[in-house]
């Protein structure tokens, strides 16, 4: 009787612990699902209740957007992220094109650096005079981000779509 009742002990520590170490393993890797390394990730979230605007994020991994991952180690690499890093907070419509005619303003909301997935990210909302639905966004990381082989995006708007480019610009619609 003793003997099962510390197997059924041993049992559950040893579900507790795989639980325990799967787990953050697993989240991890659905947060990685739609970014794989050869390309830039694209998020446009439509408002709920305001069709011309939305917020979109801009996620892209540090050896494309930087040439290196981690830490900068000299003066040079500090400087190639600093104007990465200032070009993304202030020439975000130039990456992620609405058409004029929609007449779209660009807040600055975030940016961020994950050290641990080696990536960058920035956000930004976009509100424009006309309902976005059905409309146009282009793509274009091929300027700047010449390293970017593919652009994954989300769009979750009317309908959610998931799909990916295979190239470094392209344009989609927004459903």
């Amino acid at each position: 009787m003793k003997y099962l009742r510390e197997k059924n002990i041993f049992k559950s520590i040893l579900l507790a612990s795989t639980v325990y170490f799967i787990l953050p393993v697993y989240a991890k890797s659905a947060d990685q699902e739609f970014m794989p390394n050869d390309g830039a990730y694209v998020q446009i979230d439509l408002s709920e209740k305001h069709s011309n605007i939305a917020e979109v994020e801009i996620k892209i991994p540090s050896i494309m957007a930087y040439g290196f991952e981690g830490k900068t180690k000299s003066p040079e690499e500090e400087k190639t992220k600093k104007s990465v890093d200032s070009y993304l907070k202030k020439n975000f419509q130039n990456i992620i094109i609405f058409d004029k005619s929609l007449e779209c303003n660009f807040k600055f909301k975030k940016f961020e650096e994950d050290i641990i997935n080696n990536k960058i990210s920035s956000k930004f909302k976009v509100t424009c005079k006309s309902d976005l639905l059905n409309k146009k966004v282009n793509f274009d990381f091929s300027k700047v981000f010449k390293d970017v082989r593919k652009i994954n995006y989300e769009v979750e708007g009317k309908q959610e779509i998931k799909n990916s480019i295979p190239l470094n610009k392209g344009s989609i619609i927004i459903k």
